[in-house]
């Protein structure tokens, strides 16, 4: 959803670069090396309440709980 084709319509946030990870977007930053508990995107797709939760309801994705627990060891 946030790679070269999709991430116009989806607030310009890409997902696939370097510098879309690392950047800051205001109040927080989607990806701080070493920090997971800084990062958004994991906050995103950990999110308790499945409406704030990433990937968005009805997009037919889900991250397991093995995908979410990868993730976060690759932020640390």
């Amino acid at each position: 959803c946030h790679g070269p084709d999709e991430q116009k319509r989806l607030v310009g946030l890409r997902l696939d670069t370097k510098e879309g990870l690392l950047s800051n977007r205001g109040k927080h930053s989607i990806v701080v090396p070493g920090d997971p508990a800084k990062s958004k995107l994991l906050e995103r797709v950990a999110h308790p309440k499945r409406a704030l939760a990433m990937p968005p309801p009805g997009s037919g994705d889900v991250l397991t709980a093995e995908q979410v627990a990868l993730l976060k060891e690759w932020i640390r």
